[in-house]
């Protein structure tokens, strides 16, 4: 409802605020003329029942304002019905802006059409008081009606125009405004960018706030805003020290306290922090907790923190949850999915998702989509028409009937027995067919294609189906003229004309006019910014092209996933080339020197930016180039020739772009240096340490490129390995120690939670007649789901008593969501596993036993000569 606003009246003297009591003198006077006579009982309730009789209620005039007042009263009471009669005894005046809202809230319209009227009525109110807050109220009002029935977006904009309705001096209606906004930002059924909006409305309202004198109500607001940023950290963006912050900021709030000491909890559990999750525990009391809903909620809460930290393994309070908040249901189920529950618990968790889906979501994704849904409610009450006319003629021939009934008894009978057989299959006869429509329309949809029919004349006859809605952006292409759909396309307008003129050629033609004009349709265009395939197909009858079917299709994925491939390709053709540089070079050689490169890179960048002591640069210039030239790796070559030349120029603007160049290449022969090591390994190794030690310098620098430094690489080596096994675990050592850097560090480097220092630990010892190799990092682990999410889409499942990531040691195989220089590409995993082969043995890889991060186990007979 409109509530009275506190604004300046005509006649510039403020308005009293208005008690219950004087709205009731008011509503005796309207309806009994009872007004005058009233005894009232302070001298504060006399003056201001002067104040509406003497200024209000004395003219016809004025018993407007007074129907405005109590029309308010009955609202904010519940009781619309109430309000009508006043309405119609007092209809309101085109200036009485808030009189009418009230008039239109009181009605039973459907939701969009009272937004509508009540829009009309701000935008007049702001045009005729635009310095008064008149229009701020009802754009409110209009804004938490939307959204209480799922109108997310329209509720969105009302609030934006309350805001921007109000005058600049009314800081206080602005931030009560923009909270509004802020919690309607705050909405599941939102993108995440839309949802960001909320925590800024959040912000600027809590910086209004502080900037207040610090009154209890204020302080109030501060604590409960804070919450609710909070809220939405947490279950909307999943950013726990965000919501950690913003509920020590609502510390102090009475009403809130277990439920921020709760989720505090949660927080800290998701944190990886026991210790602090386990005390905050501890202040929470739930027993005297009055409201069972929130209780239950609550419970869950402290239960699922249990399960987190180790210490409870029920979760059985989250299964029974009535109507918990859309965002923290996605996050509970989320976060339940991922708790490995038992068979039961786990239907029973998906059972309450769907209730409450069924119950809450599709609502309001159904009223989300309530427009786009015309053209399907128009289908039906097309066919509706025809099972009514259809209804028509049947009663026709009832009729018909009825005459000859008179003439002939017997006959008549026999005719109606048929003719209620005739309607019941008649009927049955609709019902199939609008079934195999909607079984049709089901088939369009799925198809990713969309379908058009090309008609004589270029009229189109389109297939409506979600795909085709989505890749011409049209809502309706029925009717339309083929010209209109190549307008959409990128093709000029030479192209457009000739694809017109190939179609109208051929309509009515044999197939040979069709193989003689085909070469000259377009394939493949760009709509909207996406490439669009078209596949033209002549559809015949009676020897002859009668119409046309355009199939399209978006490729535009298809595109971007071919570029990703190519460019993967020349990366890898790239490392291949410099690979067998090296390998035609003197291995240990380069290896040396790419060693030594990363310094002198350093001192010539310091030389050269820095002091800018060309001299000095141009000679470490040229001495990379001659050993580059030296061990023939030329591409490094030609690239400090290139640099040497820039610097005898001395050209400062392109030197910098060079340095960084030359540095770029230097790790490109770095990394292709890491995959030939296996292959130079001699009988130089005749320990584990040996072949370790070879890899840590390569190891640190793959780290340090993602900001991870290398803490220990520890060996322990218990048992003497021949010179076979030591050639055959070269491979195994650098691409374990490759994929666990990669896979545990590098990759997850933006992720929260990942340690900054790596640990590996490398160990050799016999188990009884076994040699045992086990690899461990302290890295971000397996992602088990992930796993076996791949290798079920690949159709490999493991054999009794073996585990999924066993899928990952075949080749082609990785869980890199990208190509990089040591990953993404599937061999690494794979190689291990023909090396294990050679041994004989078995290799598994499984979650680290002592901590964190990740464990390779490679174990093979001691007691035969693998070698032979």
């Amino acid at each position: 409802m409109i509530l009275p606003h506190s604004s300046a009246r005509a006649d510039a003297e403020p308005e009293p605020r208005i008690s219950d009591y004087t709205i009731l003198a008011a509503e005796r006077f309207i309806w009994m003329d009872e007004g005058p006579n009233l005894t009232l009982s302070t001298d504060t309730e006399s003056q201001q029942f002067k104040w509406v009789m003497d200024d209000r209620l004395q003219t016809p005039e004025n018993l407007y304002l007074a129907s405005s007042y109590y029309s308010n009263y009955l609202l904010d009471s519940g009781r619309p019905e109430l309000v009508r009669p006043i309405c119609q005894r007092y209809p309101p005046k085109p200036d009485h802006h808030q009189y009418q809202a009230n008039c239109i809230l009181a009605e039973d319209l459907p939701i969009m059409e009272t937004a509508q009227r009540l829009e009309a009525i701000a935008d007049a109110a702001q045009k005729q008081f635009p310095n008064r807050l008149i229009a701020s109220p009802i754009l409110n009002v209009i804004g938490a009606r939307l959204s209480n029935k799922g109108h997310v977006h329209e509720s969105i904009r009302f609030y934006k125009k309350a805001v921007e309705a109000l005058p600049a001096d009314a800081e206080f209606d602005i931030a009560e405004s923009k909270l509004n906004l802020a919690f309607s930002y705050a909405n599941s059924l939102l993108s995440e960018p839309m949802q960001r909006l909320s925590v800024k409305y959040y912000n600027e309202v809590l910086d209004w706030y502080k900037k207040q004198e610090p009154t209890p109500y204020i302080l109030y607001q501060i604590k409960w805003v804070s919450y609710n940023k909070a809220i939405g950290h947490l279950f909307l963006f999943s950013e726990y020290d965000e919501a950690l912050k913003a509920l020590d900021a609502a510390e102090g709030h009475e009403s809130l306290a277990m439920d921020i000491k709760v989720f505090k909890a949660y927080v800290f559990a998701k944190n990886k922090q026991p210790l602090e999750a386990r005390n905050t525990l501890k202040m929470v009391n739930l027993k005297s907790y009055g409201d069972k809903e929130r209780l239950a909620f609550l419970s869950c809460y402290v239960d699922l923190t249990k399960r987190l930290l180790g210490d409870s393994m029920s979760v059985q309070s989250c299964l029974n949850l009535e109507s918990p908040q859309m965002d923290v249901l996605l996050d509970l189920t989320d976060t339940l999915s991922q708790l490995n529950l038992e068979p039961r618990d786990e239907n029973r968790m998906w059972r309450s998702f769907y209730h409450f889906f069924s119950k809450h979501l599709k609502p309001d994704f159904q009223n989300s989509m309530a427009t786009a849904s015309s053209e399907a409610e128009l289908q039906q009450e097309k066919a509706e028409s025809r099972l009514k006319d259809l209804k028509l003629k049947n009663l026709s021939l009832y009729q018909d009937l009825s005459y000859a009934m008179i003439a002939v008894a017997v006959v008549c009978g026999l005719a109606l027995f048929l003719a209620i057989r005739s309607w019941r299959e008649s009927r049955r006869h609709a019902q199939e067919m609008s079934a195999g429509k909607a079984r049709l329309q089901h088939i369009v949809d799925s198809i990713e294609e969309g379908l058009i029919v090309i008609r004589p004349g270029m009229i189109l006859e389109a297939e409506e189906s979600r795909h085709l809605l989505d890749i011409t952006g049209q809502k309706n292409l029925q009717g339309a003229k083929l010209q209109d759909l190549m307008a959409l396309t990128g093709l000029s307008a030479d192209r457009q004309a000739i694809t017109v003129q190939c179609l109208e050629a051929v309509m009515g033609e044999s197939e040979l006019s069709w193989e003689l004009n085909q070469s000259n349709l377009p394939a493949e265009s760009q709509i909207s910014g996406r490439d669009i395939a078209f596949y033209w197909q002549p559809l015949l009858g009676h020897g002859v092209i009668q119409s046309v079917l355009l199939v399209m299709r978006d490729v535009t994925t298809i595109h971007t996933l071919e570029k990703q491939s190519q460019k993967a390709r020349e990366q890898a053709d790239h490392m291949l080339d410099y690979a067998r540089e090296i390998l035609s070079s003197h291995p240990r050689a380069v290896g040396r020197f790419l060693g030594e490169l990363p310094q002198l890179m350093q001192n010539l960048s310091h030389a050269a930016l820095v002091q800018k002591d060309m001299s000095t640069a141009k000679r470490i210039a040229h001495s990379i180039k001659g050993t580059a030239r030296t061990l023939r790796l030329h591409d490094l070559q030609n690239k400090a020739h290139q640099l040497e030349d820039e610097l005898r120029s001395d050209h400062g603007g392109r030197l910098e772009p060079r340095v960084d160049e030359l540095r770029a290449l230097a790790e490109t022969y770095t990394a292709a240096m890491q995959h030939v090591l296996g292959h130079i390994t001699d009988v130089d190794v005749r320990s584990l340490f040996d072949l370790v030690a070879q890899h840590k310098p390569a190891l640190e620098r793959q780290l340090a490129s993602a900001g991870v430094r290398l803490g220990s690489l520890v060996v322990e080596e218990s048992l003497s390995l021949s010179r076979f096994e030591l050639k055959t675990l070269a491979d195994v050592v650098l691409h374990a120690l490759t994929n666990a850097a990669d896979h545990g560090f590098v990759l997850r480097a933006h992720e929260k939670g990942r340690p900054s220092e790596a640990r590996f630990s490398v160990s050799a010892f016999p188990r009884g007649d076994q040699h045992v190799l086990v690899l461990r990092d302290n890295g971000a682990g397996l992602d088990h789901q992930k796993i076996q999410e791949q290798a079920q889409k690949h159709g490999w499942k493991p054999e009794p008593g073996h585990s999924w990531s066993e899928f990952l040691f075949l080749e082609g195989v990785s869980t890199a969501d990208h190509v990089t220089v040591t990953s993404g590409r599937g061999v690494g995993l794979s190689v291990i596993g023909k090396s294990v082969q050679t041994l004989h043995g078995r290799v598994q890889l499984l979650d680290n036993d002592q901590g964190p991060g990740s464990m390779l186990e490679i174990t093979w007979p001691a007691a035969r000569d693998i070698a032979a």
